[in-house]
Formats: C-alpha cells, sequence, structure tokens
C-alpha cells in the first residue's frame, strides 16, 4: 500500500537548494532522511481520505501526536498544497520566515553584490 500524505506537496526525492556557499544541496534527499526519522520504527497510523489508485491513498498520517505532513511543512521539508488547511499553510509561511529546511538559504539574495 502506497500511502500520499495529505494537504502537502514534497520536495522531489532529486530536487536540490541553494547552498549558503554557493552551488546547491540535495534537499529533496534531506527531505525524505527527515521524514524517515519521523517514522523509523514507530507506529503509523493513517486516516484515509481517498483512493488515488489501486493499492494507493490519500491519508493523513499520525506518530502518536504528531501529524507528519504538519510536521514536514513545520521544518520546512513539504509545502502547503493548494487548498490545505489554514494551519498548514500558517505552518508553511512561518518555515520560510524562519529560513529552515529548504529555506535555509534563501537569505543569499538580500546579500550585497561585490564589485
Amino acid at each position: 500500500l502506497v500511502v500520499t500524505l495529505a494537504h502537502i506537496r514534497p520536495l522531489k526525492i532529486d530536487e536540490t537548494c541553494i547552498s549558503r556557499l554557493g552551488g546547491s544541496w540535495p534537499c529533496g534527499a534531506r527531505a525524505r532522511t527527515f521524514l524517515r526519522g519521523l517514522i523509523r520504527q514507530f507506529k503509523i497510523t493513517c486516516e484515509k481520505i481517498e483512493d488515488l489508485g489501486p493499492r494507493q491513498i490519500l491519508g493523513s498520517c499520525r506518530r502518536g501526536h504528531i501529524d507528519l505532513s504538519a510536521r514536514l511543512v513545520r521544518y520546512g521539508w513539504a509545502d502547503a498544497a493548494p487548498g490545505a488547511p489554514s494551519h498548514i499553510t500558517e505552518l508553511a509561511q512561518k518555515a520560510r520566515d524562519r529560513k529552515v529546511g529548504k529555506w535555509q538559504s534563501e537569505w543569499l539574495a538580500e546579500l550585497p553584490k561585490s564589485d
């Protein structure tokens, strides 16, 4: 069974982000590592929202009291999906404001250009 987490747009596994040193870093792989750390050997419960195909569902999943979608967005490892609940979109904006996860290098655009 493949479960797609509801209300988020995950980073693609091969997605890259700008590094503070120039160049890029594998933020998609880092997002996957973050999710793996949340799941590890813990019990995950999912509530099916809809069927997406054979053995594929869209679901809201939790590890105890932790909402996996909200946690990924809160730490900048996923974006809020269009139509996501307001608490998810607020977490996405806070992650961007705090420059965490994939946003951690966004400040580079604000540096003055050298002559």
